[in-house]
């Protein structure tokens, strides 16, 4: 081994390479500038080769850059033994490094030939920048379309916001709140933060939640994909409503159940409607019955009155018990009562077609009230009234609001048992008149609809008085309504118009 090494560094009799040059120094220095120039130049080839590697780890084939960089570092050794044998023949050596690069040389030209296929199939830099450009291009559109979405959902989400008169919710598969728009807040009176997370079922009455309601209305849903109702439900408050609910499924695309989609509208004004419109055909019978009863029983009354004054009549000036003829007072009395009730009822079940023509309102009014003016006086009622100057004729049917003065004044003395003051009003107001009849009297209680049919405060009335008023008004294209307070009385206002009736 020692003696390998030694002949590979050893002259071994050769001559060195400068004496083929005859030693010409100008020569030489060709040779040895050369030579070192190219060796350093091809030792700062590798060492740029293995820099770019290391920083480069993605790099593909990065071991044939290596391979090329020890091939590249071998030639610049080959030099530098060229500048060396100038003076030592160790060609030896030489040989051996020249044999080295060779193999170097030879092996990187070998494995370089199986890459060029796999080179050549990577993109090229048009084809990178093509591809950038496509990617970009992607990029741009996936962009603009995550845009859109965000600004569908923007606008779907001020929708639901916006929608003020129902409450739009999601829930989850079991039932929990999950969204809440404003309708909702302002429907059930929850905000956001209270509601979410909590179970729907909070807005049933407890006895739908013991009946199990919101957990069939779920099953219902998600077995059918939709699911309708129309119950109470309970708002933040306590009070309830009439809801009209709407449940829908919401499936994923594999058609997996996430979730519920509720909308909720308040009908309460609709059932109110409904109850109304049910409770009006119901009087409409009701009134159509009286009326033939009215009609059947008129004529019994009127027999029975004759016959009651006839009998007055007999024992007028004769001698007999007081008690006889003050029985005879009252039933007479009260057989005026029963007839004026079944004129009320006549009048409420079978309106008649109104008469328009002008009319004087203040002459009503004094043939309302001056046969009046006695009993007044004797019940402690003092009269007031008040008419506009020049006050023209109104187009009304006469004996139409004859009746509504009676009916008001009639009301307005019986709500002043003690006596008070009964004032009349009538004056104009643009293209309409107005007609005031006020108490002193003890007032309405708050609550009570006194245009609602049989609706009264007094121990005798039908209920029937102010219901005849409004639907007379009513006719005339007019409203009535009315201020009060308790113990300080009361003021009716029906106002009508001054043009006549199409």
């Amino acid at each position: 081994m020692i003696e390998t090494l030694s002949n590979l560094i050893a002259p071994a009799g050769f001559e060195p390479h400068g004496h083929c040059f005859l030693w010409d120094p100008a020569l030489l220095w060709l040779y040895v500038s050369s030579d070192s120039v190219v060796a350093l130049s091809y030792y700062m080839i590798p060492i740029a080769l293995f820099t770019f590697v290391r920083k480069r780890r993605d790099l593909a084939f990065n071991w044939m850059f290596l391979m090329f960089g020890a091939f590249i570092l071998a030639c610049g050794t080959t030099h530098l033994m060229g500048i060396w044998t100038l003076w030592k023949p160790v060609y030896w050596l030489d040989g051996s490094i020249k044999a080295m690069t060779a193999a170097f040389s030879f092996t990187t030209a070998v494995m370089l030939w199986p890459l060029i296929p796999k080179a050549l199939a990577l993109p090229s830099p048009r084809q990178l920048e093509e591809m950038n450009r496509e990617l970009q291009g992607q990029i741009a559109e996936r962009k603009t379309a995550v845009e859109k979405l965000q600004q569908s959902e923007e606008r779907f989400r001020l929708l639901v916001e916006g929608v003020q008169d129902c409450a739009i919710y999601m829930l989850n598969v079991e039932g929990v709140v999950n969204t809440w728009n404003t309708g909702a807040q302002r429907l059930k009176g929850y905000q956001a933060e209270e509601i979410i997370g909590k179970h729907f079922s909070c807005f049933y009455r407890p006895e739908d939640i013991q009946a199990g309601k919101p957990k069939k209305a779920l099953e219902a849903a998600a077995a059918k994909g939709q699911y309708e109702d129309e119950n109470l439900r309970v708002r933040k408050d306590g009070s309830v409503f009439w809801a009209n609910v709407l449940i829908t499924a919401l499936y994923d695309s594999a058609g997996q159940l996430y979730g519920f989609a509720k909308l909720v509208r308040n009908i309460t004004e609709r059932k109110e409607t409904e109850q109304r419109l049910r409770e009006s055909e119901r009087l409409a019978t009701l009134g159509t019955t009286a009326a033939v009863f009215a009609h059947e029983i008129a004529n019994p009354l009127n027999g029975l009155s004759t016959s009651l004054q006839i009998v007055g009549e007999l024992i007028h000036g004769s001698s007999h018990d007081p008690l006889v003829e003050e029985t005879l007072e009252i039933s007479h009395q009260e057989l005026q009562r029963l007839t004026a009730l079944l004129n009320d009822y006549r009048s409420f079940a079978r309106p008649q077609s109104v008469k328009i023509q002008p009319t004087n309102l203040r002459q009503i009014f004094d043939e309302v009230l001056a046969p009046a003016a006695k009993h007044y006086k004797e019940c402690g009622i003092s009269l007031e009234l008040e008419f506009d100057d020049n006050l023209p004729l109104v187009p009304v049917d006469r004996e139409k609001i004859k009746q509504v003065i009676l009916n008001l004044c009639k009301n307005a003395v019986e709500a002043m048992p003690e006596g008070g003051t009964l004032k009349c009003k009538v004056y104009q107001t643009a293209d309409r008149v107005i007609l005031e009849v006020a108490d002193t009297g003890t007032g309405i209680p708050a609550g009570l609809d006194v245009f609602q049919l049989f609706k009264t405060t007094k121990p005798y009335g039908t209920g029937l008085g102010l219901s005849i008023v409004e639907q007379i008004v009513s006719e005339h294209r007019g409203t009535v309504d009315y201020v009060t307070e308790l113990g300080k009385g009361t003021a009716f206002i029906v106002s009508l118009p001054l043009s006549a009736m199409g």
